[in-house]
């Protein structure tokens, strides 16, 4: 009895994972994710009905907290009218996640105009006038 009971506790090791914890460029993606949606003005549990999954899951994948395979990337990709070369843009081995303060100018409906608007300026002087305007009248960071 107490052999059988030895034998059943040594059970298998369970298996490694394949990946690591979530990387810098799983938050990159789910940023990228989310820029996307909010400047289609498309909530997460649109997103996700498209998708056919819950919003819930669809924020999991914007926060980076859940990976997100290759075929469900590919269907984000045509629901929000991008590549999924896109997700990837600007990011490279050494990627930061784009953090809150990056992200905030989406916080305010004055913000996601800016945001839509810029892209479409077509004149590069311009654009670049905007940008120095912008940060003249911005508040310092405490870098």
């Amino acid at each position: 009895m107490e052999e059988e009971r030895a034998t059943r506790s040594k059970s298998k090791p369970k298996p490694k994972p394949r990946f690591k914890t979530h990387t810098a460029v799983d938050g990159y993606v789910g940023d990228r994710i989310k820029l996307r949606r909010v400047l289609l003005a498309m909530s997460q549990q649109r997103l996700g009905e498209l998708l056919g999954i819950s919003g819930q899951l669809v924020q999991k994948y914007e926060k980076g907290t859940d990976r997100i395979g290759a075929g469900r990337l590919y269907m984000v990709a045509k629901a929000l009218g991008v590549t999924v070369g896109y997700f990837y843009e600007g990011a490279d081995d050494d990627a930061e996640c784009l953090d809150a303060q990056h992200l905030a100018i989406l916080d305010t409906p004055e913000g996601v105009a800016m945001a839509k608007a810029f892209p479409r300026i077509a004149d590069q002087t311009v654009r670049q006038n905007l940008v120095t305007l912008a940060k003249s009248l911005a508040v310092p960071d405490n870098d």
